[in-house]
């Protein structure tokens, strides 16, 4: 498969600024609550996370599709803002600004644009769950997917979310309302999302309308899991969105695809918070949900730097045969699937 560059021109920077490290003798000097706290960070932060990064796999560098810096020009194409990775593959703002033309960004945000934070609730405090956030993506009928890892980093609560909820660009926010069904050998969960009554009041001291708000009514992703078991496609560029580093939902795209063993192999650059997101295919439908890394973050060699995403066409499997017995879900499921 072939796919258009997206971009008119960006501006791809590394850094090359020293970094700091621990010393034996500086380590001897942290008490042990600190040790605690950077225990749990590199928990939480550290394992099953989705940060591998191939310089050369690179065709558009992670866009902040909804910063608001962001601006539009007179010909209706967008300066977007670009986040920059670092020599450690690690993700961070001010990376410069690339020109997406008009119809480009508005396809990028069609996809985008049903791609949600999801903030799992195992994280304790307020502050605690705003610092970690993984991903989630509607595929319509109030359904949506991410990561086992996700709602619960434990592997162990496949049915219970009640205080999770998903946030979109606008800071819309919807609460959970059933576990359907967790894989927890692919890592994926497929979750049903609550509607929200809103009112709309034309003054302070107004009763106001009410109206019933719900994840059907915006844009969802549509899932293709017909991919052949073992295939190579050093050509294709896939996309993957996200919530990337904490820092909003990204837009990026790399070279190289590879099916094999129940993984899909993707060279999107991607980051923590990436974990449930989509990877896409050039023409925009699901083909994986993003997993984890390799132990290697940067490299050259796309042999020992990759990110790794579940097959869709796997869990698609595992739906259908779990699920055959709870036919409303499953029918709302299948909806999403292309044939």
């Amino acid at each position: 498969m072939n796919f258009q560059q997206s971009c008119q021109s960006y501006r791809y920077e590394t850094f090359t600024h020293d970094e700091g490290f621990f010393t034996k003798k500086s380590l001897k000097g942290l008490s042990l609550t600190l040790m605690k706290i950077l225990f749990f960070a590199f928990l939480y932060s550290g394992a099953l996370l989705a940060r591998s990064v191939v310089p050369e796999r690179i065709i558009t560098p992670p866009l902040d599709l909804y910063s608001p810096r962001n601006k539009t020009l007179e010909n209706g194409d967008q300066i977007v803002q670009v986040t920059k990775i670092d020599k450690n593959g690690e993700f961070s703002s001010n990376g410069g600004t690339t020109i997406v033309t008009k119809e480009k960004y508005q396809q990028y945000l069609n996809s985008a644009n049903a791609v949600f934070e999801m903030i799992p609730s195992q994280f304790g405090s307020n502050e605690e769950k705003m610092s970690r956030r993984g991903t989630a993506f509607s595929i319509g009928n109030n359904l949506v997917l991410t990561n086992l890892h996700v709602l619960d980093s434990n592997f162990e609560n496949t049915t219970e979310c009640d205080d999770f909820e998903i946030r979109n660009y606008e800071g819309e926010t919807f609460k959970c309302k059933r576990v359907h069904y967790c894989n927890t050998e692919q890592d994926v969960c497929l979750i049903e999302m609550k509607n929200k009554i809103k009112t709309k009041r034309d003054c302070l001291f107004c009763p106001g309308v009410k109206y019933e708000v719900s994840l059907s009514q915006g844009p969802s992703l549509k899932l293709f899991g017909q991919l052949p078991e073992g295939s190579t496609w050093d050509d294709t560029v896939t996309t993957a969105i996200g919530n990337s580093a904490g820092l909003g939902i990204h837009y990026s795209q790399g070279r190289g695809l590879l099916l094999r063993a129940g993984q899909l192999r993707f060279y999107a650059p991607i980051t923590s918070g990436n974990s449930g997101g989509p990877l896409l295919s050039e023409n925009g439908q699901v083909i994986g949900i993003v997993k984890r890394q390799t132990a290697i973050t940067l490299n050259t060699d796309p042999n020992k730097s990759y990110n790794i995403a579940t097959p869709v066409g796997d869990f698609i499997k595992a739906v259908r045969q779990n699920l055959a017995n709870h036919t409303e879900v499953l029918d709302k499921f299948n909806s999403s699937v292309v044939e």
